[in-house]
């Protein structure tokens, strides 16, 4: 429920949120996202992080690292580990989970409220040491129907669950989704 003399901090998992992208092969309207959760408090945080491949001369992530950047979003840039995978093959990978969750303690004591995307069981901890310090945690994912469906463990945690597949394709950009105003 929204309530705008709520802080909110806002921390966005980039590789989930990438991915929930990738697999409902759309682009997020970040713009609008930004204002749909201005709507729901004052947002004092706003903060994307993710794991990028700086060797590689081409990378489409970096623009829209630098446009987050840009447009209000501070943004967490992660170097992707190398690996090798069971065929001899490089696998780059990464994760956030630590830096998010730091990050989600850090502001445990100067915020109402944080809307939180994600889908790990790496946040049950932070979340639930968030609420103990009172704030409200309310988890952004796609819906079941979407063919997500949220940890159960996240999902009995939550104060509020954000449902990202309800963001409506805008006639304009059929690729594009944009989050439904209130």
């Amino acid at each position: 429920m929204p309530n705008s003399s709520e802080k909110i901090a806002v921390l966005i998992d980039g590789p989930f949120l990438n991915s929930v992208s990738n697999i409902l092969n759309v682009r997020i309207d970040f713009k609008a996202l930004k204002l749909v959760l201005a709507k729901r408090g004052r947002v004092g945080a706003l903060k994307y992080y993710t794991c990028v491949d700086f060797e590689q001369e081409t990378n489409s992530i970096i623009k829209l690292l630098d446009w987050l950047d840009y447009n209000g979003y501070r943004v967490f840039r992660k170097p992707v580990r190398p690996t090798t995978g069971q065929d001899g093959q490089r696998i780059y990978g990464g994760s956030v989970s630590t830096e998010l969750a730091t990050d989600m303690m850090l502001m445990a004591s100067k915020f109402d409220h944080i809307v939180l995307f994600c889908n790990s069981l790496d946040y049950v901890y932070p979340i639930s040491e968030a609420q103990r310090l009172g704030v409200r945690v309310t988890l952004a994912n796609p819906s079941e129907a979407s063919g997500f469906k949220l940890k159960d463990e996240l999902r009995r945690l939550a104060d509020e669950i954000l449902d990202i597949g309800e963001l409506q394709i805008t006639p304009d950009q059929p690729k594009r989704l944009r989050v439904a105003a209130e």
